[in-house]
């Protein structure tokens, strides 16, 4: 009788990885092929009723999204890998990149590398920070206080660039 193989703690690791990698992938595919389409139908149609069309048409022209294309307009594909490490804009790079109907070789090409970043971050960062997380709502004083402490500098930050925009 052969023995059960064991999963250590690499095995794990490489396991979560390949999942938010395929994930990443999964997602940027889906936002990128839903704008392409959706930029298409509107293209035709012009504005359609009320509705999640219309949401989704008001979303495709808001600000957020002109600013991704007229980023992607700039600096071209190397913006998909790099919109992979922010929060927030890779959606609206990622919508825009359908919109203007970047080719899917090179939009899928430059999302690899951006992919491969964002489940490095979430598999190792990003779970110490869920661990922190869970280690404070078990009542440890010290893992709440770093909790609390990382949560005010993100809202800083945001309210530091929004005063920047502005």
């Amino acid at each position: 009788m052969s023995a059960a193989p064991s999963w250590g703690p690499g095995d794990i690791a490489l396991g979560l990885f390949l999942f938010l990698f395929v994930g990443a992938m999964a997602r940027g595919q889906a936002i990128y092929w839903l704008a392409r389409v959706v930029t298409d139908r509107v293209m035709a149609t012009g504005e359609p009723g009320p509705g999640w069309r219309r949401r989704v048409h008001r979303w495709l022209h808001s600000d957020g999204v002109a600013q991704g294309r007229r980023s992607l307009a700039r600096w071209g594909w190397p913006l998909v890998p790099f919109a992979y490490l922010t929060v927030g804009f890779q959606s609206m790079v990622m919508a825009a990149a359908g919109m203007v109907r970047m080719p899917v070789l090179t939009y899928t090409l430059a999302q690899v590398p951006g992919s491969i970043a964002w489940a490095v971050i979430y598999s190792t960062v990003g779970f110490a920070f869920w661990g922190a997380f869970f280690a404070a709502l078990q009542g440890n004083p010290v893992w709440l206080l770093l909790l609390l402490a990382g949560i005010g500098l993100v809202v800083v930050a945001l309210r530091a660039a929004r005063r920047r925009r502005a």
